[in-house]
């Protein structure tokens, strides 16, 4: 997951966004097959389906 963050920031060439720093923290559980990532920030979700298409879940619908 972190390094399908780095590929992100280095393609947009922009600099990390100021809430990207609590997302650091959901790569960790990601690791675990017990937990997935639910979030409504549509560049988590991007990156998660490439890595771990199967453990995300986009809260956007839903809200």
């Amino acid at each position: 997951m972190y390094i399908e963050y780095i590929k992100d920031i280095l393609k947009r060439g922009s600099k990390p966004d100021k809430n990207d720093l609590g997302d650091f923290e959901n790569f960790m559980y990601l690791q675990n097959d017990d937990y997935i990532l639910a979030t409504r920030d549509k560049k988590m979700i991007n990156i998660c389906r490439k890595v771990y298409p199967n453990r995300i879940l986009d809260l956007n619908p839903y809200i």
